[in-house]
């Protein structure tokens, strides 16, 4: 295992083990739908028609998973790039049996895979690819993966959370914004900003990990980066947790 992977591994299982620490949407939310889609543990592919497109989405069952019991969830947003396997390139499968959490694994679009994690101040920088250029809308999206693994299975509503890296960690600040009443706390690797705009509906709890030697996501402007310095971004982030 390389030292980059084994950063990773090591930044997931450390913000995992944040996430599942009690943080949780205060809510008054009681009650989950239980589902027909599984019972047992292991792999489930789903597929969800949003905006005319066929997305796609995978949920992995813990061990322990009881229809009866409720769960945590954790949401992974894969990088630029990646695809809903990425997952479990990133060991998140062994995270998710080891400490009991439903693991949802949604894929973004494009021939090269992006998020819309939309755009930054003067709407000139944003970021990436496909999706943002098409104005896909990653946020309802996501949104309606939540709704749909809470019918189908037993899920704890308040303590439901999403991580991501790069350009999944980008999505991950946005939906935590824009979806603040779903997610009860963030955690992001290697990725940058917030819509400068927007304003979560309550304070979300937020992890950030970043490498100094990181050659995409700078931690330092820089005149030729598309995207927001890091120290904006955690600017944005402490503002609105304030």
């Amino acid at each position: 295992m390389s030292d980059t992977v084994k950063a990773i591994v090591i930044s997931f299982a450390a913000i995992i083990t944040m996430l599942l620490m009690g943080i949780s949407v205060k809510s008054e939310a009681v009650g989950i739908l239980q589902g027909t889609y599984g019972s047992r543990s292991g792999d489930f592919d789903y597929t969800l028609v949003h905006d005319g497109m066929t997305r796609k989405y995978r949920v992995h069952l813990p061990p322990n998973y009881n229809q009866n019991i409720s769960l945590p969830a954790v949401m992974y947003l894969h990088g630029g790039g990646g695809n809903l396997s990425d997952s479990e390139k990133n060991h998140m499968l062994y995270f998710s049996d080891k400490l009991g959490f439903i693991l949802i694994s949604p894929e973004g679009t494009g021939t090269v895979k992006t998020w819309n994690a939309g755009k930054w101040d003067n709407d000139e920088y944003g970021c990436c690819g496909w999706a943002l250029s098409h104005k896909i809308d990653d946020v309802r999206f996501l949104s309606e993966v939540i709704d749909a693994v809470e019918r189908g299975f037993n899920v704890d509503s308040k303590r439901i959370y999403v991580v991501g890296m790069s350009n999944g960690g980008m999505m991950t600040y946005r939906v935590a914004c824009e979806l603040s009443d779903k997610f009860a706390a963030a955690a992001a690797v290697a990725a940058h900003a917030v819509e400068s705009g927007c304003m979560p509906s309550r304070p979300v709890p937020v992890m950030h990990v970043h490498g100094t030697d990181d050659r995409v996501c700078l931690t330092t402007a820089a005149p030729h980066m598309v995207v927001p310095a890091l120290s904006l971004s955690l600017m944005l982030c402490l503002l609105q947790n304030k």
